[in-house]
């Protein structure tokens, strides 16, 4: 006969401290979407630790207010209104971590298309400056054109437009106006060509 042996077992829980939790956008901030009042979520996250909770907050004047639980803030053009710093808090029930700070600059508060940039610890400092002007930060586009003369595309600044103009140029009016133009194809011309060419300039 063979009875069941009843061993008392002791399940002892302990509950792994957290670390400090680390902050990163959902979506990169390299092309400056808040400039254009587009939303960005912030996430919060701690590497260890069992049963963590977040929780963000808003640094005020006299105290620090709690804005919700979660492990994300979501920033837009409705809850951004005035410069601010936000920060993150990780915890369980052996121990609690503060993240970096988050600033918030805004540079044009309204309801929608508002302008305001996220300053975050690891991440790209930017500006809206350009944004600020009423222009973009697009490089100034090329123009292609064709010379009488010479038969070749060549690729000019659209800044030198009104300076060198598409029709008739040749190798001497783009010297004499100081313009760079892509020549890497151009084949070279006759001195005698050259000289006369000078000439009709002087």
């Amino acid at each position: 006969m063979y009875a069941d042996v009843m061993t008392p077992v002791t399940v002892i829980i302990t509950e792994v401290p957290v670390s400090k939790p680390r902050l990163w956008p959902s979506s990169s901030l390299v092309d400056r979407a808040t400039c254009w009042g587009q939303p960005v979520t912030v996430r919060c996250g701690s590497t260890s630790g069992t049963a963590v909770r977040y929780a963000w907050y808003r640094n005020a004047q006299h105290d620090n207010v709690l804005l919700h639980h979660s492990s994300e803030l979501l920033l837009h053009c409705g809850a951004v209104v005035e410069d601010g710093d936000y920060y993150c808090v990780a915890s369980n029930n052996a121990s609690s971590q503060r993240s970096d700070v988050l600033s918030v600059q805004v540079l044009m508060p309204a309801d929608s298309s508002c302008i305001y940039a996220v300053n975050m610890q690891g991440q790209l400092i930017y500006e809206c400056a350009d944004r600020m002007n009423g222009t973009t930060a697009k490089p100034p586009p090329t123009t292609s054109c064709h010379s009488d003369t010479v038969n070749q595309s060549l690729r000019i600044n659209q800044t030198h437009q009104d300076l060198f103009p598409c029709r008739g140029a040749t190798l001497v009016h783009a010297a004499a106006l100081g313009i760079t133009c892509d020549l890497a194809d151009i084949p070279v011309r006759s001195a005698k060509m050259h000289e006369s060419e000078t000439k009709e300039e002087g």
